[in-house]
């Protein structure tokens, strides 16, 4: 194994480098490593709009939605929870593992799988729960207004005493804390009901408008939801397992055809020839979309947003690159496109992570390059030839992972 190709991929940062970082592109002293492949996912700002991804997520159908590692699964996930508001949809993001149970029917098992129907209904409750009630948007404008309904407040109960949310204090409103924990007569549905039945009465309970809003609103009033969308965000995990876990729920889903209810899964790509056998799939129920490949501005995107969320100051991003010290003058104005072509070799070759994970990392390596880290092999100033050396080396080690 190569050193430099070895540092590239597993040794960096270091100081040598967090300075030069510092120094020429964020403009002060780094926290952080703006190009650590997977530091910034949940930096605010970081996030990089596709609107042709974006437009086939929005669509209102089941879909699977497939990537590799690093090709910004997680990051969609995210941004579909805050827009589908948008579109009047409750995006309740069930969890990727079996450890987050909220249903009591499954606390007293060593192992429960969180896709029954019963751990969806919980879930389900729970986002509502923190949406409706928890969060001030609406608990104080509709939630004095549902308060007047008695069988929707019957319903609140009952599915508060049976599926208990994580947050279940209303501590701003201990009247309504005591009537939800007190003992009601009345039960607003059938005893005999099985998860199916309560999955359906859970759906029309948060998609039906149990007054006139317009009355008291204006015209222009819309109902927060008319629809709920199961989101499973399952990029990084492949167990056997778990894909047959969810090919079960995907197949009762199916059965049960609730127009309102509609779902996303985001997969691991190696996943795809499992998942295009399900029947759910054959069938036409589940579409299966490939996230397409990022665009070499997508990636100078990424590079420029990341140097931004660490906190760099400055305003003109192609000044930063193209003055870069380190660097032959004839390679500066070019230095960022062969950083980037360089990455976009993760669509010439097999590998595991995608364009931006590599973008990323080669980043950290030619600028590494550029600070003198390795002085006796790549001394600064580099020339566009020395660039390509690094990344030949880099990609041979990437292919060596892969074998």
């Amino acid at each position: 194994m190569d050193p430099i190709a070895w540092d590239i991929c597993y040794g960096l940062p270091n100081q040598q480098y967090i300075d030069y970082v510092s120094n020429n592109l964020l403009h002060q002293q780094a926290t952080v490593d703006p190009f650590a492949p997977f530091l910034m996912e949940k930096a605010n700002g970081s996030y990089i709009s596709r609107s042709n991804v974006e437009s086939e997520l929005r669509r209102p159908e089941n879909r699977i939605i497939l990537g590799k590692k690093g090709s910004g699964k997680t990051a969609l996930a995210r941004w579909l929870i805050y827009e589908m508001y948008r579109y009047q949809t409750l995006v309740v993001r069930l969890p990727s593992s079996e450890s987050a149970t909220l249903s009591p029917s499954c606390q007293q098992n060593d192992r429960c799988c969180s896709w029954t129907l019963s751990q969806i209904i919980a879930h389900i409750f729970d986002t509502y729960w923190n949406q409706m009630i928890v969060e001030p948007l609406h608990s104080e404008t509709l939630l004095p207004l549902l308060r007047r309904d008695r069988e929707w407040m019957l319903k609140l109960h009952w599915f508060y005493n049976h599926y208990p949310p994580r947050h279940y204090q209303v501590l701003r409103d201990f009247e309504l804390f005591t009537w939800l924990n007190s003992t009601l007569p009345h039960v607003p549905f059938n005893p005999q009901s099985n998860d199916r039945d309560i999955l359906r009465e859970i759906i029309r309970f948060i998609v039906t408008i149990p007054f006139d809003p317009t009355k008291i609103f204006g015209e222009k009033f819309h109902w927060p939801y008319q629809n709920v969308m199961l989101l499973f965000d399952l990029g990084r995990d492949t167990s056997v397992e778990i894909i047959a876990e969810l090919a079960q729920i995907t197949q009762e889903l199916q059965h049960l055809s609730l127009a309102p209810l509609r779902f996303k899964i985001f997969l691991n790509a190696q996943l795809e020839h499992e998942i295009t056998s399900w029947s759910c799939v054959k069938s036409g129920y589940v579409s299966v979309y490939r996230l397409p490949p990022w665009s070499s501005q997508e990636l100078q995107d990424i590079l420029d947003k990341r140097i931004i969320a660490c906190g760099g100051n400055y305003t003109d991003n192609t000044s930063s690159w193209t003055s870069l010290p380190g660097l032959v003058p004839a390679v500066r104005y070019h230095f960022r496109q062969i950083l980037i072509d360089g990455a976009l070799r993760a669509y010439k070759q097999p590998t595991e992570f995608d364009a931006p994970i590599h973008a990323l990392k080669l980043a950290r390596g030619l600028l590494a390059a550029c600070a003198g880290c390795w002085p006796e092999r790549f001394p600064p100033p580099l020339n566009a030839h020395q660039l390509l050396e690094i990344i030949n080396l880099y990609w041979a080690e990437e292919k060596g992972e892969e074998m």
